[in-house]
């Protein structure tokens, strides 16, 4: 079956039968006018329009007359609380439904399956004859007029017919009484109904987050204003679109994956690439939860999101600055590396000038020479590497790598050199997706803790291990010293930056 434009201006109405016709395996998109009806049947093919007849702007008969100039074989459904079939003759249309809508007859006009109406049976009473006949629906064909034996057994009739007719009277006057009462109570409750949804909307289209609903195929149902303002769709073009649209094209296995998660878990929690109308890929804080009905089903998703472009920057920020940090803790030990081989081409420099007849003495001066400033060209590169400001690039890394570059920059640097480093590394070791740079300095300020804590201590061993944790997706990193721990009272700040 191909797919269906549902048309209605009332949201809640537009929603609920959007999700009974998905349910049933209906594609289903949504429109809130006839304006927006058209435009998207000029860009898109449907099989059939269901519409509302009472509209603001382009009402629901003036769509069909619309449609029915472009295409006289798209198939089409009006529904209205307000107007009955009469009124709608001439329009070429497939069905008309009143509000509340009965969705099994709905379903079976969709299907082209046959629709029984419900047939009239009623008595209706000869006053003429003082009998009764058949009307349509009756099971006799023949009038049955009632005959008297005399006057009294009539005027009998007569009285019992009329205290049956006052008794009849009141009942119709108690039970209508009582229908007005109940008709006030609905009022009423619509009215609270009403007060209630307009204040959920407000409260929802208050909040600075964005805040999306869809259905379980993706189909985006609602959105706030904080949604609109961040994606720069307005709510006629947001409507019906898939959610992906509103990401980055290379978070579209991530997408699919935080949906699966989500309809089998129950929510997700994290951090997504987002896009904007224009294209421009933006950072976003993401939290997504499963609702369900009052019977467990799953009828749509519920999404949280927020830019976090600012705090990426300053993410950023502070990570440069801790490597700054770090350097300067460094700066002494750093200062010894480069003064030893300095040293050493001092010396060699001095030989040479001593010896400058002989040329085998000096050539072997001139190679200690190179080695040493090689060495130095070395230590510099590698400083170079750690403080410099670098890009977030998430791709596949070896931990083991990561850990052996982290070592050996403070192998270089003199600030292991005195450790006994212990490695411990599993075999067939999952790969990782992190920023290089991020893990390497993360390693670099761990084992660089433990280094100093050893400081006082008479063994300085260094372990570090790395093994497949119980859930094999994830790895554990272990680095432990034999220094003098971290008092009980820094817990709680050993992650805050330049703690």
């Amino acid at each position: 079956m191909g797919k269906i434009l549902l048309v209605d201006d009332d949201q809640s109405a537009r929603v609920t039968l959007s999700i009974a016709l998905k349910s049933e395996g209906f594609a289903v998109e949504i429109v809130d006018n006839g304006q927006e009806a058209l435009r998207r049947l000029g860009e898109d093919t449907y099989e059939w329009v269901i519409s509302d007849v009472n509209m603001p702007g382009l009402n629901g008969v003036d769509l069909v007359r619309r449609i029915r100039r472009q295409d006289g074989k798209i198939k089409i459904i009006l529904i209205s609380a307000f107007r009955s079939p009469d009124d709608l003759q001439g329009l070429q249309v497939k069905g008309f439904l009143e509000k509340p809508i009965n969705v099994q007859k709905l379903y079976s006009i969709l299907r082209n399956e046959p629709v029984f109406e419900e047939q009239e049976f009623a008595p209706r009473v000869n006053r003429m004859t003082g009998g009764f006949r058949r009307g349509k629906g009756k099971r006799s064909k023949d009038p049955d007029v009632i005959q008297f034996k005399d006057d009294m057994e009539k005027q009998e009739f007569e009285r019992m017919s009329l205290n049956i007719y006052e008794l009849l009277e009141k009942k119709v006057e108690e039970r209508t009484q009582e229908l007005l009462e109940k008709q006030r109570n609905l009022e009423d409750a619509y009215y609270e109904l009403r007060k209630t949804k307009r204040y959920l909307e407000h409260l929802i289209d208050a909040s600075p987050n964005c805040i999306i609903s869809t259905d379980i195929e993706m189909g985006i149902l609602s959105c706030n204003t904080a949604a609109e303002k961040t994606f720069g769709y307005t709510l006629d073009e947001i409507l019906g679109r898939n959610i992906a649209s509103l990401r980055a094209s290379e978070s579209e296995v991530k997408n699919r994956e935080i949906h699966d998660r989500t309809l089998k878990e129950g929510s997700w929690t994290g951090e997504i690439a987002g896009k904007r109308r224009n294209g421009e890929v933006f950072p976003l804080s993401l939290v997504t939860s499963r609702v369900v009905d009052e019977e467990g089903r799953t009828i749509a998703i519920l999404e949280m999101s927020r830019e976090i472009t600012e705090e990426k920057k300053m993410e950023q920020q502070l990570l440069y600055a801790e490597k700054l940090s770090v350097l300067g803790q460094l700066a002494p030990k750093i200062a010894h590396e480069i003064n030893n081989p300095l040293h050493v081409i001092s010396a060699n420099a001095q030989l040479g000038l001593m010896v400058i007849e002989d040329p085998a003495k000096v050539q072997s001066c001139l190679q200690k020479v190179l080695n040493e400033t090689e060495r130095i060209e070395h230590l510099t590169r590698q400083l170079m590497d750690v403080a410099r400001p670098t890009e977030l690039n998430i791709r596949e890394l070896s931990v083991v790598d990561l850990l052996e570059n982290a070592l050996l920059f403070l192998k270089d640097v003199g600030e292991i050199k005195r450790l006994k480093v212990h490695k411990d590394y599993h075999e067939r070791l999952p790969m990782i997706h992190a920023d290089q740079a991020q893990m390497e300095q993360v390693f670099r300020n761990l084992i660089l803790n433990a280094s100093q804590a050893m400081e006082e201590s008479a063994e300085k061993r260094l372990t570090v291990a790395v093994r497949t944790a119980e859930d094999p997706n994830f790895v554990e990193v272990l680095i432990s010293d034999t220094g003098c721990g971290i008092p009980e009272e820094h817990l709680e700040q050993i992650f805050e930056p330049f703690f």
